[in-house]
């Protein structure tokens, strides 16, 4: 598993295999904010990002930013795994 802080984004628009998970608070940032970020530009924008937070709104700002799924918390193991397989699989 390869984690990265906001500043550090090496390696993301080379490995193919990379998703990102970004919770929408965080201290300093907003995960919705990395998301356009990463959706935004040419190397990064077909990188699979999936957001997960508390907030009831969820599904709403996981459109609004373009991530490609969301997970309300709290979540199981078992549903980060499937949603997880499926972004792997889709990306076969």
């Amino acid at each position: 598993m390869m984690t990265a802080t906001c500043s550090s984004w090496s390696g993301c628009d080379s490995n193919p295999r990379v998703t990102v998970l970004l919770d929408i608070s965080m201290d300093g940032i907003s995960g919705e904010d990395i998301c356009r970020e990463l959706k935004h530009h040419k190397k990064t924008s077909s990188i699979p990002v999936v957001l997960f937070s508390a907030n009831d709104d969820i599904e709403e700002a996981a459109r609004a930013c373009g991530a490609d799924d969301y997970m309300p918390k709290p979540f199981s193991i078992d549903l980060m795994k499937a949603k997880l397989s499926r972004i792997v699989m889709a990306g076969r």
